[in-house]
């Protein structure tokens, strides 16, 4: 095929062309942004109109049986996994006996020169027990000390 058979191909008009497309559809984009804005608006005062609604449907189930249908979310209990933090959590038996294991290995392992009972607790916090009771309880084991006064008592390693 010569140059002459072939349609002539303007750069100029597919250039005006493909800028009306992009035109066209940042239009069409902006559109739909818009209706999904106006959408997610609409749903948000409704799920606020339903929420209304549930809390006083509640409140007249309470006032009529004397107990919420559903209770109100400050009365609700977290979770084992949502236990907020400061606040206790229970212990078992195993956790408490490793607890006390990993002390006594912890005072072993600094020697003859012993460890305070505030190293003790900064590591290992929640010991409500004495030190030296809590290991004697959960590991089985006696520690000893310096025979110093409180404040520059060292805990020794079991003989």
């Amino acid at each position: 095929m010569s140059s002459k058979d072939s349609p002539a191909v303007e750069p100029t008009k597919l250039l005006r062309e493909m800028e009306a497309l992009a035109e066209n559809a940042a239009a069409a984009i902006d559109q739909l942004l818009s209706q999904r804005r106006s959408v997610l608006e609409t749903a948000q005062k409704r799920a606020a109109e339903l929420d209304t609604q549930i809390q006083r449907l509640n409140e007249l189930y309470k006032s009529a049986n004397g107990r919420y249908y559903i209770p109100p979310p400050q009365e609700q209990k977290p979770s084992d996994e949502e236990v907020e933090e400061g606040k206790r959590a229970r212990r078992s038996k195993e956790e408490l006996k490793k607890m006390a294991e990993a002390i006594v290995q912890f005072i072993a392992s600094k020697g003859g020169e012993g460890v305070s009972g505030a190293e003790i607790k900064a590591l290992f916090p929640g010991i409500t027990l004495s030190i030296k009771e809590f290991v004697q309880k959960y590991a089985g084991v006696t520690l000893r000390d310096n025979g110093a006064p409180k404040a520059a008592m060292r805990y020794l390693p079991p003989a």
